[in-house]
């Protein structure tokens, strides 16, 4: 029995077999990279197809019964592989508040994608090189069962003020040996780790569009606005306003 005779209604080509066996080839290595953070990698497979759209036009012709609204159709794709991005990343370690942050990110610029081409070419390599990116920067892969724990825990309650004595409480560990520990796996302190966590987290905020430092430094755990914004020049080297404007020039 062959292929055909479990497609007995649609008309399937060679040559659609040869482009579907080459998007999926594209999708397992730009899905592989992004679980081992290799943004670099990612960058240079969308170089390779750079032509992807057409292929994906190509795909898109293999079926008769796609709907008339095309662009809905590739944003239902474009969705679908959001999901499947987020999952090598968590995968690859990446901790739960920036898997959020960054498929929340992308659903909305997807869902606000006004044309095929933009979609594709634009948003689908930013979505992949992003989690890649992140995966690269947070990731918790080769760290120790105990510092993977606690970070775990920092990154659930980065919105609370956290010590160090809490978390050798809550992890039963001597506070010295924790500290050790996580500097030996972070190169940060655990006071620098919070705080860097907490302006990575801002600089999302920044991305998705908001501009109130006073709301954005609330919302990441800090209660006093020009103390994260010494903190904010501290870890990035410049002000949450010039961040601002620079990303909008």
């Amino acid at each position: 029995m062959s292929l055909a005779d479990y497609l007995p209604d649609i008309d399937i080509h060679l040559e659609d077999f040869e482009i579907i066996e080459e998007a999926y080839k594209f999708e397992e290595e730009v899905l592989i990279s992004i679980r081992y953070g290799d943004f670099k990698r990612v960058k240079e497979i969308y170089k390779k197809y750079d032509s992807y759209e057409e292929k994906l036009k190509l795909i898109s012709h293999i079926s008769h019964r796609l709907p008339d609204d095309r662009l809905r159709f590739h944003k239902n794709n474009t969705i679908i592989f959001n999901s499947l991005c987020r999952v090598a990343a968590k995968i690859g370690g990446l901790p739960t508040i920036y898997l959020h942050l960054i498929s929340e990110k992308y659903a909305m610029l997807i869902e606000a994608a006004t044309s095929d081409e933009y979609l594709i070419c634009t948003i689908h390599p930013k979505m992949c090189v992003e989690y890649a990116k992140a995966v690269n920067k947070f990731s918790t892969r080769s760290y120790s069962l105990l510092v993977k724990n606690v970070i775990n825990y920092i990154t659930s309650n980065i919105l609370h003020e956290i010590t160090i004595a809490e978390l050798a409480e809550y992890f039963n560990v001597n506070p010295t040996t924790l500290s050790r520990n996580f500097k030996k796996d972070t190169n940060m302190s655990i006071t620098e780790y919070v705080n860097y966590q907490r302006i990575e987290l801002a600089k999302f905020y920044f991305e998705k569009g908001e501009t109130s430092i006073t709301d954005v430094s609330y919302k990441v755990g800090f209660n006093d606005s020009s103390y994260f914004t010494k903190v904010f020049k501290k870890v990035t080297g410049i002000l949450p306003k010039t961040y601002i404007k620079d990303m909008k020039s």
